[in-house]
């Protein structure tokens, strides 16, 4: 992740091939670009950014983010 992007992870659960974290950037667009940035990974599939909302006592947004991860190939390979 690059340096100058400002986002603070919260919460953070891994579950079988799903990611999903919880945080807040006091910077708005910061969102954007960590999707943006996360996307670039291989291993991750899909990207889906759920709630975005402002934070009134920090500034900035709290956001909800959930990563599919790919499956590593192996279903079809014989032994």
């Amino acid at each position: 992740m690059p340096k100058d992007l400002e986002v603070e992870f919260e919460e953070l659960s891994i579950e079988g091939q799903v990611v999903q974290i919880r945080g807040h950037s006091p910077a708005f667009g910061s969102v954007d670009r960590l999707r943006a940035e996360l996307a670039r990974f291989e291993p991750f599939q899909a990207i889906t950014v759920g709630d975005i909302t402002s934070d009134s006592k920090r500034g900035g947004q709290n956001f909800s983010m959930r990563i599919s991860l790919r499956l590593d190939g192996a279903e079809g390979r014989e032994s």
